[in-house]
């Protein structure tokens, strides 16, 4: 008889915990769901964000959301070798920043090509100009000019450029005969330079490129550079100027007989920075484009907060359904909203929508919902757990619930809520 006693006594002490008011609960579940609701990341800060192309050719290039300005690194190709290894002219490395940009703007950033060599030129030789406005040379026997590599607004006009790494000219080559001959050949110019005149009286070099013009043709035959191209080398040895906003000057051919002068070289192209702004100096490396901006740190802050909505009543074994409101009260959006519900022992969920983990925090049951969603501000995320109460009849099922996002959030204090449902008797 006294067991039954010291059980009636137990059972209503029980009951009387249970039946405490919701409010003072609420307080008690709410201090405690700090402690075990997730812990949003810390707020994000602008970073920057690099995209690099090395293959020659035209690439295109969208202006991301938020992102008005980018730096860009951009490097010219090299001129080619002549036949006995005179080397070509290097290229421009040039800096500067892009303003003025829109989200979503298409830039095409054509990368330049070092010059090369190839069926039609002379063993040794680099006859054949880079991509992208570097110029062959005469005869196959001197060094093409190297491509420039730029970024502009329009794929194909040449007049939209923004910025130009301009290419190096070509070598001028010698030719050497049995009756004799000049044995060395005419280095090209670098970027922005002219080309070497051809030894032993030979042709003269090209002239490097400008802004406003193309390098004047070498003497004899070398061709005058243009709008984004190189000047091709006189027909015999001459180098070929480098491509650029202008291109540099084909080298002038070998000249005299029987003793030949060397062909001169090919002059280097001209480079465009931005209004106010770059730099310029000599290739590090092989031709390409580097763009570098700032991915704007994600909107904020946000104010998230949560609505814990269920029924006062519920029967014993019964079923019933939590819904958990995370509403974002602006002024950002709210990035990977997640929420989480916590219930006494005495309940067991069943299903879940969407689909939630589930797991156990202390003497709560937990069910967690972690999303890649956003809110934008105004905008409500639902969540449910549909719950099966084993409570005895009498006493309460306790609930608390939290909801939040990585956006940074300097509001926690409505993140949460609680809830009591009594079990019927």
């Amino acid at each position: 008889m006294a067991h039954a006693v010291e059980s009636d006594m137990t059972s209503r002490r029980r009951a009387r915990w249970y039946e405490r008011p919701a409010a003072a609960v609420s307080a008690v579940l709410l201090a405690g769901a700090s402690a075990w609701a997730f812990t949003p990341a810390a707020p994000a800060s602008a970073a920057p964000v690099t995209q690099t192309f090395s293959a020659p050719g035209a690439h295109t290039f969208t202006v991301p959301e938020g992102v008005t300005q980018i730096s860009v690194e951009a490097v010219g190709g090299r001129g080619g070798a002549e036949r006995t290894g005179s080397p070509g002219g290097t290229g421009d490395l040039v800096n500067g920043t892009l303003t003025g940009l829109t989200s979503g703007q298409q830039l095409t950033a054509v990368v330049g090509g070092d010059a090369s060599g190839g069926s039609s030129c002379i063993p040794g030789a680099e006859c054949t100009g880079g991509s992208n406005g570097g110029a062959g040379a005469g005869g196959g026997f001197g060094g093409g000019g190297g491509g420039a590599s730029d970024i502009r607004t329009e794929p194909s006009d040449l007049s939209s450029r923004l910025i130009v790494a301009a290419g190096g000219g070509g070598a001028g080559s010698s030719l050497e005969t049995e009756t004799g001959g000049c044995a060395q050949g005419s280095p090209g110019g670098r970027a922005g330079q002219a080309g070497a005149d051809g030894s032993c009286s030979g042709g003269t070099g090209g002239q490097a490129g400008s802004t406003a013009d193309g390098g004047a043709g070498g003497i004899p035959g070398g061709a005058p550079g243009t709008l984004g191209t190189g000047g091709a080398g006189g027909a015999n040895g001459g180098g070929g100027g480098g491509g650029g906003i202008y291109g540099g000057g084909g080298g002038g051919s070998f000249l005299g007989f029987p003793v030949f002068g060397a062909g001169g070289g090919g002059g280097g192209g001209a480079s465009l920075l931005p209004p106010g702004d770059g730099l310029r100096a000599q290739a590090d490396g092989a031709p390409r484009i580097t763009i570098t901006y700032e991915a704007p740190a994600p909107a904020g802050p946000a104010d998230v907060s949560l609505d814990l909505q269920g029924p006062p009543t519920v029967n014993r074994n019964g079923t019933f359904t939590y819904t958990l409101v995370a509403t974002n009260n602006g002024p950002g959006t709210a990035q990977d909203i997640s929420a989480v519900l916590g219930t006494s022992r005495y309940t067991q969920v069943q299903s879940t929508t969407p689909a939630a983990q589930s797991g156990t925090y202390r003497s709560l049951s937990g069910t967690l919902w972690k999303t890649t969603a956003d809110l934008a501000p105004g905008q409500q995320a639902t969540f449910t757990a549909t719950v099966k109460a084993n409570a005895p009849g009498g006493t309460s099922i306790l609930a608390a619930a939290a909801a939040g996002s990585q956006t940074q959030e300097p509001n926690w204090g409505n993140n949460a809520d609680a809830l009591v449902t009594r079990v019927n008797r």
